[in-house]
């Protein structure tokens, strides 16, 4: 969403329904939005949380300053410090979260809503996306995650732009149109105005979210788990103030439409719906590791380290583990060493489940290796085990079967040959990146649908050492953490 001053901030609602408290995380983004090609983030964020009567406003410039732990416990921190977030846990009802630019300042940003506690036996409910509607990249963008319930989800998606100067927003979008998109980026349906088709105005008039704007959008589809995108532009590239709504019927009775009012003089209409939701321009939920949530040198659950031994002498029993030692986001990154002698070694992944042919994993690399005037030495590859690939042996992302490729950040030479490295021949990152470097991979098209790992591997020669091999801040789009 585009954020700017005013009225025109960025505001997500949300309700939580049920009887007990609800755990949730909440996350302010802008300049990590700019490791995927969006343009103009939104340099220093500050996120607002509101709520009920008697609910005390919380406010958070950078996700560190207060609640540093607890967010990292989550797995959900913030990449970037200047970047905001909220842990709470909350009593039933409505709320709303208001993302700013530090000292008035503008720019593309994100406010998501995680449900930390999905075991209870309250839910979120609702989910709504206010910003202002620009053209281009900085159209407004709701993504959500329809959880299993057994079945589909009778779904309702309004785009609201008239009806809103009623409660004194100004400018506002005059006429919105509506697009659903699955998580491949796939058109499942578009509105202009909601009573277009007959058949789709009387499942929203049924129930009883009809807009109350001829002019205004909506979509009522059924829909399988799985993660979609709600975008919201203005008919022939007009722009203004707009909010997308999605109300998952499933999750909650329908919340009756209207506007509530929000903190600082502006005003929202309520909420919208969705189980496990997350309001973001990227096409899957976020996954993400920092290495952060355990105490060095544990490695995070799911994830393991081994050394390969088959055909090689003993190596010197060192393995990949987390270091507090040059992390990119403190506390920690893994780190494998770069020794003197022969080894060959693996930090292998949790399993990673991809949803789309354009899935990317983007992570900061800091790679000192072995190399000199004669050649790449010692170095380190990426590697994916796949189920339809190679009966699920470990291969580099590169390779034809694969599909993956290297946007920025990729191998820098080919490892010689003469010296017993188990990855002889191959290419890789050797020699010295001087300090962190971002890579951004795509993970090829033949993984789509696929439930993968990744095994970063670090392979040494005979003679020689260096400092070694980190890596920190993985960030996958258009894939989940299983």
């Amino acid at each position: 969403m585009l954020v700017q001053t005013g009225n025109s901030v960025g505001i997500g609602g949300f309700i939580v329904t049920g009887t007990t408290p609800k755990h949730v995380l909440i996350r302010a983004l802008g300049p990590s939005l700019s490791r995927f090609g969006i343009p103009n983030p939104l340099g220093d964020t500050v996120l607002e949380l509101h709520g009920p009567g008697g609910f005390t406003t919380i406010i958070n410039d950078n996700w560190r300053d207060t609640q540093e732990a607890a967010i990292t416990a989550t797995a959900l921190a913030p990449t970037h410090d200047l970047e905001s977030a909220i842990d709470a846990t909350l009593q039933p009802g409505a709320y709303t979260a208001i993302v700013k630019g530090k000292n008035n300042t503008t720019g593309v940003g994100l406010v998501e809503v995680y449900d930390i506690s999905q075991g209870s036996t309250s839910k979120l409910a609702n989910i709504s996306t206010r910003a202002f509607a620009g053209t281009g990249g900085d159209i407004v963008i709701a993504g959500f995650t329809l959880g299993s319930t057994g079945g589909n989800a009778d779904v309702v998606i309004r785009g609201l732009g008239p009806s809103l100067s009623a409660f004194g927003v100004t400018p506002v979008l005059a006429d919105p149109t509506l697009e659903l998109r699955d998580a491949n980026g796939g058109l499942l349906v578009s509105n202009d105005n909601w009573q277009d088709n007959p058949v789709q105005a009387a499942a929203i008039t049924a129930a009883g979210l009809a807009p109350s704007n001829v002019k205004e959008a909506a979509i009522a589809a059924s829909l399988p788990p799985d993660v979609y995108t709600a975008l919201m532009a203005g008919l022939n590239n007009t722009t203004g103030i707009g909010i997308v709504e999605v109300y998952d019927r499933n999750a909650a009775p329908a919340p009756t439409p209207g506007p509530t009012a929000t903190p600082g003089g502006t005003a929202t209409p309520g909420p919208t719906a969705t189980p496990a939701p997350t309001a973001t321009p990227l096409p899957a939920p976020p996954c993400v590791q920092n290495f952060d949530g355990v105490t060095a040198p544990a490695l995070p659950a799911g994830w393991t380290a081994v050394n390969g031994t088959a055909g090689m002498p003993p190596d010197n029993g060192i393995m990949w583990v987390t270091s507090a030692v040059t992390a990119d986001t403190a506390p920690n990154d893994a780190f494998v060493d770069d020794q003197n002698g022969v080894s060959d070694k693996y930090l292998i992944s949790r399993p990673i489940v991809v949803s789309s042919a354009s899935a990317q994993l983007t992570f900061r690399n800091n790679f000192n290796t072995e190399a000199d005037v004669d050649g790449f030495w010692d170095g380190g590859v990426l590697e994916v085990s796949s189920p339809n690939i190679a009966g699920g042996a470990f291969t580099d992302v590169t390779a034809a079967a694969v599909g993956g490729s290297f946007v920025s950040g990729g191998y820098t030479g080919e490892l010689r040959t003469d010296a017993m490295n188990p990855l002889a021949g191959r290419m890789a990152w050797s020699g010295d990146s001087g300090g962190y470097i971002t890579t951004v991979v795509n993970l090829g098209p033949n993984v789509n649908g696929q439930t993968i790992k990744l095994r970063w591997r670090m392979g040494t020669d005979l003679f020689a050492s260096r400092p070694g091999w980190r890596i920190d801040s993985l960030v996958f789009t258009n894939a989940s953490c299983q």
